[in-house]
């Protein structure tokens, strides 16, 4: 059809920057030298090496704090 436009895929959200130890620290409230004793472990959120550098992508943080969410159990009746 002449004028009919093609439907565009939709954008893309815009991704937030890497993130430096000292700001994944701040944001879990810890400190960096716990987030390296992750690393050493393999315990810590994902994280990406650029160069010597590590730097953390918001959305693995995110992922990895949402895993660690704990569901209080129902409170109990005591029976007397």
């Amino acid at each position: 059809m002449p004028g009919a436009q093609k439907p565009q895929p939709p954008e893309k959200p815009e991704k937030r920057p890497l993130a430096s130890p000292q700001e994944v620290a701040d944001y879990l409230g810890v400190s960096e030298d716990n987030l390296k004793d992750w690393r050493y472990k393999h315990e810590p959120p994902k994280y990406i090496r650029v160069g010597r550098n590590v730097r953390y992508d918001w959305d693995d943080v995110d992922a990895w704090v949402d895993a660690r969410r704990v569901e209080p159990r129902p409170a109990t009746q005591d029976v007397a």
